[in-house]
């Protein structure tokens, strides 16, 4: 491992854990936060592995990462699924700042955590998940904001948790 990809690493961590407290305190994932780190893993990628190839690391596996990420997660959004922008947004940053194999590693275990988290909120209750401050109430029913879940939070975890498999700790696949 160089120094690359430590830096690489690092910013991943770095990026997925802003967009979960941003996500948390205001519901928002930045573009400040996206765009620059989509700009990163581009550039990172560039300069520690050239072009590459798609199943490895460089340029090409920048682009496919970032592609796929936003490509799986932008049709929820766009279907409704409980997605915002700033979700697919953050996903194709880090996609970007992984590679295609490793950015498949962080949306497959995102996709995971946010079931689990999903199933959590079934079983223990609306409120298991979310601020109940913020759960307001309209004509006697919770507003849509309320029956949400900040995805930021299952990206955030996705990411480490793909991090750390890649330095060989809690190895799933």
């Amino acid at each position: 491992m160089d120094a690359i990809d430590i830096i690489i690493n690092i910013l991943i961590v770095a990026v997925a854990l802003t967009g979960a407290v941003t996500d948390v305190a205001k519901r928002k994932i930045y573009d400040w936060l996206t765009y620059p780190a989509i700009a990163a893993g581009l550039i990172l990628q560039t300069i520690g592995y050239g072009w590459g190839g798609i199943f490895g690391f460089g340029l090409i596996s920048s682009l496919a990462g970032a592609a796929f990420c936003m490509l799986v997660f932008g049709a929820f959004c766009l279907w409704g699924r409980g997605f915002g922008f700033g979700d697919v947004k953050l996903m194709a940053a880090l996609g970007a700042l992984a590679g295609f194999v490793h950015g498949l590693r962080v949306a497959m275990l995102t996709t995971l955590i946010g079931a689990v988290m999903a199933l959590f909120r079934i079983v223990f209750g609306k409120d298991a998940l979310i601020d109940p401050q913020r759960a307001s109430r309209k004509n006697g029913r919770r507003s849509r904001l309320s029956l949400t879940i900040p995805y930021g939070i299952a990206i955030a975890l996705g990411a480490i948790w793909a991090t750390c498999m890649r330095f060989g700790f809690l190895e799933l696949f």
